[in-house]
């Protein structure tokens, strides 16, 4: 039963702050100027408000107030409205985070391949993987200490002056922790991911990101 109630609180908390984000976002959209640290701040916590938001008050509210007053010795059952809201939390909540966790595993498959049939490269300010790719991959894996793949095409393209320039901006991103930022919108467990306004949102954050990164770079 209390789980039950934490779920469907969740559900409806986090459904009601999905909406008030949404028709915020057209707001946020319209004024795009401002530091992009600032905005990509701005619309990673618009992001992940309905989802926490949905999570404080159900275990911040909901979960102590039936743990005080809900008596210990019942038979009270969870109705059937309790019952669809509660299954319909739990679907949102496995289905979200299962689809973060399942891309997480596809990407680490690949890191780690791409990491067995590469090399490492020197000289570079973090740990950083030179492997055989035709595509100009550039891009940091990694939650907690990124390391850094380059390919073998890439290379062969830039100057030393160019390839100076990726790495600063890849390097901008691995202290900012953009990856992690990026699985927790992936994961958040909430309507507005799954709506139109919530893709626009996460679009709009990895534009501000990538604003950011190049700042930091030419800085």
């Amino acid at each position: 039963l209390g789980l039950a109630l934490l779920l469907a609180v969740h559900l409806v908390v986090s459904t009601a702050l999905s909406v008030l984000v949404a028709l915020a976002l057209p707001w946020v959209e319209a004024r795009p100027g401002g530091a992009p640290a600032r905005r990509a701040s701005l619309l990673l916590g618009l992001g992940l408000l309905p989802a926490l938001g949905g999570l404080v008050v159900a275990l911040g509210l909901a979960l102590p107030a039936w743990l005080v007053h809900e008596p210990r010795e019942t038979s009270e059952t969870a109705g059937p409205v309790l019952v669809a809201l509660a299954a319909a939390g739990a679907a949102l909540l496995l289905g979200r985070v299962g689809a973060a966790l399942f891309e997480l595993w596809r990407t680490s498959r690949l890191v780690r391949r791409w990491e067995a049939a590469g090399r490492p490269l020197a000289g570079l300010p973090f740990p950083a993987t030179r492997f055989a790719h035709e595509f100009p991959v550039a891009a940091v894996f990694g939650l907690r200490r990124g390391r850094l793949f380059l390919a073998d095409g890439l290379l062969r393209a830039l100057s030393p002056e160019e390839l100076d320039g990726v790495v600063a901006h890849e390097a901008a991103h691995r202290a900012a922790r953009d990856n992690l930022k990026r699985l927790l919108l992936r994961a958040s467990p909430d309507l507005l991911a799954l709506s139109k306004p919530g893709v626009r949102l996460r679009q709009a954050f990895e534009a501000a990101a990538e604003r950011e990164a190049d700042d930091r770079a030419c800085a």
